[in-house]
């Protein structure tokens, strides 16, 4: 997935900015960005990449450290900001789905600290339909048990001040998620790096299974 490639080159230019008087790594970490730049599918995705490449190349033959310090923190937002468009494409398709096939019924399929998977249905009790998969998960506030979400979202300002105030910095790690009932005025939270909806019908064909799946 384009995804998870982002988030790798995310990943290595923060090394990078981390060690920005280092380059050897800066070199080493230069490599493996075209390397992993040569997996993306997308050609427009793939330039956008490449000109951060080509600026931290840049940044490798100057030897001004506050003007190479300078450029890889610049090309660092700027794939950070390459992300968040793509985060925010696909929770407004998600969005636009959800809202065509009624959908609001979620809950934790699985969680192991790094990768979330919500799972979405009309009804649990003979099936799912939707997967949404939360990558790099930094904190979350979420139910246990199935909850009633219509709308995902960026969060707002006003309540990413609020999570400052226990979320103890996960904010600044990722990118807050907001889930809300937009009638029932409940919101819940997630802070991820990465999201990804998979699409497929999961049928429970007895009463056992669909009670472990819900």
């Amino acid at each position: 997935m384009n995804d998870s490639i982002i988030l790798r080159i995310s990943n290595a230019l923060e090394h990078m900015k981390a060690n920005s008087r280092n380059l050897s790594s800066l070199r080493q970490w230069t490599k493996k960005l075209k390397d992993v730049n040569d997996l993306i599918s997308n050609p427009n995705l793939s330039d956008k990449i490449n000109d951060v490449i080509l600026s931290c190349e840049e940044a490798i033959t100057t030897s001004d450290l506050y003007e190479r310090e300078g450029i890889i923190s610049s090309q660092y937002k700027k794939t950070r900001a390459i992300m968040k468009s793509m985060i925010r494409e696909e929770l407004e398709k998600l969005q636009n789905k959800i809202e065509d096939k009624n959908i609001e019924d979620f809950c934790i399929l699985r969680n192991n600290g790094y990768e979330l998977v919500l799972k979405g249905s009309f009804d649990f009790c003979y099936y799912h339909e939707l997967e949404i998969v939360f990558r790099d998960v930094q904190f979350m506030i979420c139910p246990g048990q199935i909850f009633s979400v219509n709308n995902f979202r960026f969060a707002n300002k006003d309540e990413i001040d609020e999570i400052i105030k226990f979320s103890e910095g996960y904010e600044t790690q990722g990118f807050v998620i907001c889930l809300e009932h937009t009638l029932w005025n409940e919101k819940y939270y997630i802070i991820a790096n990465e999201v990804e909806t998979k699409w497929e019908t999961v049928k429970y064909y007895n009463e056992k299974e669909a009670y472990s799946n819900s």
